[in-house]
């Protein structure tokens, strides 16, 4: 939270939160949350107890990010670790952030945020979530006949820096990058979960 915090208020400067509501959880009732919300000047505003017909709005963005999130982990078989369920969950997040809704009068949040209306953004429909991708590898850092590219798992879309987040398959490391080649219909863990 304090991490998403600060993102939209460097965003959004001067603007800082205001108000924040929550469900009646256990982590937004201790004495730690309270004092957060104190030093930061937050006013804390919360739903009913077992009653999320209350909290509309939240319970809709929740859902609107837990479906993709689901079906994504479902679709490449990735295992239930916090790592790639990070992944599935930034990820979706990033497509929620491009699709039209009622809400924005058939635009974006991207768009809203612009003012105006965005091209397409091809790069974030190259392929699905946990497909296989060749990385490339560029020449300067290649040593003599080492291949040029390296299998891995597409992470997701960094639409801040425009750039590929992979993780290599032999070796389990998790980068960013530009330039890799797509495999759609192939799903790694799939095969090999481990």
């Amino acid at each position: 939270w304090q991490e998403l915090k600060s993102s939209i208020e460097n965003d959004q400067a001067p603007y800082k939160f205001a108000v924040i509501k929550t469900d009646c959880e256990a982590c937004y009732t201790t004495p730690a949350w309270e004092a957060h919300c104190t030093t930061e000047g937050l006013e804390h505003d919360f739903s009913s107890r077992y009653r999320h017909d209350k909290n509309g709005d939240i319970e809709r963005a929740m859902q609107a990010i837990g479906v993709p999130f689901r079906c994504m982990m479902i679709q490449g078989n990735a295992p239930s670790d916090i790592e790639h369920e990070r992944f599935a969950l930034n990820h979706a997040n990033v497509i929620r952030n491009y699709s039209p809704t009622k809400a924005n009068n058939g635009r974006s949040p991207k768009e809203k945020k612009a003012g105006m209306k965005l091209p397409i953004n091809k790069r974030l429909l190259r392929g699905p979530l946990f497909c296989l991708v060749v990385i490339h590898v560029y020449e300067e850092e290649r040593p003599k006949h080492a291949p040029r590219g390296l299998t891995g798992v597409y992470c997701g879309y960094d639409d801040r820096n425009d750039v590929y987040l992979v993780k290599e398959w032999v070796s389990g490391q998790t980068y960013y990058t530009h330039d890799v080649t797509f495999y759609p219909n192939i799903f790694p863990y799939r095969s090999n979960p481990d």
